[in-house]
């Protein structure tokens, strides 16, 4: 899909601006240096509105999949369109590359994320759940 003019920006390694969006979401160094270490194509979305940054995430891909990992969009603007916008530039930049697929990691109590990927024509391929160990006491 065609976006406006600097809806969805791309680089890597990531601006200033996309660090401190991720840390205002609690995504710190340690996570934007995993990042980093992908060795494929990779980039890092910008999303803006109103002329102001509103959400970013990373893209990686491996074949023909690419990953989105890390969307985050403002409070203020959720919404109004962002994240769209940067899925739109992720699915674009991963079609260049020559990806046929763009999956996304989703918990399933994350109900705004699951309503915009159904939205956007996205369905549930897979699951997996977390174990914690009964606690030991003596």
């Amino acid at each position: 899909k065609d976006l406006a003019p600097a809806s969805a920006i791309p680089s890597w390694p990531p601006l200033a601006i996309q660090c401190e969006l991720w840390s205002n979401a609690g995504i710190g160094p340690a996570r934007i240096a995993v990042m980093d270490r992908v060795a494929t194509p990779k980039i890092a979305l910008l999303g803006r509105s109103r002329d102001a940054p509103a959400g970013v995430c990373f893209v990686a891909l491996d074949g023909d999949v690419a990953m989105l990992h890390a969307l985050e969009v403002t409070p203020e603007t959720r919404k109004s369109g962002v994240a769209t916008r940067i899925l739109n530039g992720a699915a674009n930049w991963a079609l260049s590359k020559g990806a046929g697929w763009i999956t996304v990691n989703v918990t399933s109590a994350n109900a705004p994320a699951n309503a915009l990927y159904r939205k956007l024509g996205m369905r549930p391929v897979a699951g997996y759940h977390y174990r914690r160990a009964p606690e030991v006491t003596t």
